[in-house]
């Protein structure tokens, strides 16, 4: 198989230009050339990541006070997509969480409010501040929504997940060239999951975590 512009091309398509190479004069061959070099080139423009977000409850322990819910980050695209830590949950090491990032409602329809860390000051953006997604693979965190919200009620809750993508470029005048090479600012603005169902068996307090 060979390649134009990173899409394939079967043999037996090979076997096919090259006769109409040979069936046509100079003029015609030098056309079709130009012609697929420009599609090539239209294709290679039009390759770009795109992400896709699943969220899903994790087994916790009955006797802890942790709600864990496991977000899988999957690139459906054709390029490596780039996940900023600082708007995502892969800004901290731990289960804690870094910002409003998910819409929780009670049976009622009341959104609960976020009462957790921010982001931080992250300083001028580099490579080391996103998650590198290759096409076709996927990454995932789990977090524990007792950092950031407050579960005043026993009962079911819907979750939804929710996070920016086009944040945080990397500046010419601070990253080095190398990382400004392999760097692919996203065209997704942002992502959203699907939606789940958890149920609280007991009222929970806010719980702390460390960066």
């Amino acid at each position: 198989m060979r390649y134009l512009a990173g899409h394939e091309l079967r043999s037996e398509n090979l076997g096919h230009l090259n006769r109409l190479l040979r069936a046509t004069n100079w003029h015609r061959r030098t056309s079709l050339l130009i012609a697929l070099v420009g599609l090539g080139t239209t294709l290679a423009a039009n390759a770009q990541s795109h992400l896709e977000v699943v969220i899903r409850e994790t087994t916790r322990p009955p006797d802890e006070g942790r709600i864990l819910i496991d977000v899988t980050f999957i690139n459906t695209g054709d390029t490596p997509a780039f996940i900023p830590r600082p708007s995502t949950p892969f800004g901290r090491t731990d289960e804690g969480l870094n910002g409003n990032h998910f819409a929780i409602t009670d049976a009622e329809g009341n959104e609960l409010p976020y009462r957790g860390a921010g982001a931080g000051y992250w300083g001028q953006p580099r490579l080391s501040h996103f998650v590198v997604v290759p096409p076709g693979e996927s990454v995932h965190k789990e977090v524990d929504l007792n950092t950031g919200y407050e579960f005043t009620r026993a009962g079911e809750y819907t979750v939804r997940f929710g996070a920016a993508l086009n944040v945080g470029r990397l500046d010419p005048q601070f990253a080095p060239r190398e990382e400004l090479e392999l760097f692919t600012p996203s065209n997704q603005a942002s992502v959203g999951s699907n939606e789940i169902v958890v149920r609280v068996r007991a009222p929970s307090s806010l719980r702390g975590g460390d960066r």
